[in-house]
């Protein structure tokens, strides 16, 4: 069976101006991730990116500590919903207090899965719909055995893993709220289709570089 490892970015900079970037954390964090992988032996035919910089610069330091040789390929389907739009926020630094802020962010999104209101372009629907077509659109390029590695977002990988295993929207909401900077979810694909086998693998991190903000 060939194997789509979904992974979730290294640490962003949660509470400054520029959010967008991968925290000098972060970056050790994709960087374990990588070397655990080389040992490990994994070796993916296709990486993938969202176009998000924390997303992008992931996985270019994944695969360098990785040692493999595939480029790094960007498609925006991988890309996390626009969190800050939704809340109403313009700047992630009002909001250095992470408690009061995934207060805000899970009321947020009960209103957005329930449809009652939209403050962003993107629909909860259409949200799914996106992520879907981007595991769909990675399935269809993956060879029969072959690997994938996609680095994405919490909202994202949470939602596909929902998806697989039949769940609702609330499950989504509380699979995102768990998930670990630079963990992975494991995905195997064969005649029986897509089976969702792990979710936020985290053993190559340690207590050390574990942070779920």
């Amino acid at each position: 069976m060939g194997v789509v490892l979904l992974v979730r970015h290294g640490q962003a900079s949660f509470g400054s101006a520029d959010y967008d970037c991968l925290s000098p954390l972060g970056v050790r964090q994709a960087q374990s991730l990588g070397a655990a992988l080389r040992t490990s032996g994994f070796a993916p035919d296709i990486v993938i990116s969202g176009s998000l910089r924390r997303q992008a610069s992931t996985a270019e330091e994944v695969v360098r500590s990785a040692g493999w040789p595939e480029p790094v390929r960007l498609d925006p389907d991988w890309n996390e919903f626009d969190h800050l739009g939704l809340m109403g926020i313009g700047d992630a630094a009002a909001h250095r207090d992470g408690a009061a802020f995934q207060g805000a962010l899970d009321r947020a999104l009960h209103g957005w899965t329930a449809g009652e209101y939209d403050p962003i372009a993107e629909t909860f629907d259409d949200f799914s719909g996106r992520a879907t077509r981007g595991f769909d659109t990675v399935v269809t390029r993956l060879r029969p055995g072959g690997n994938a590695l996609v680095v994405s977002s919490a909202g994202v990988i949470s939602r596909i893993a929902t998806t697989l295993l039949g769940g609702s929207p609330e499950q989504w909401i509380r699979l995102q709220r768990v998930s670990v900077n630079a963990g992975c979810s494991r995905v195997t694909v064969g005649r029986a289709g897509a089976n969702l086998v792990s979710f936020n693998e985290q053993g190559h991190l340690g207590e050390a570089l574990r942070t779920y903000r």
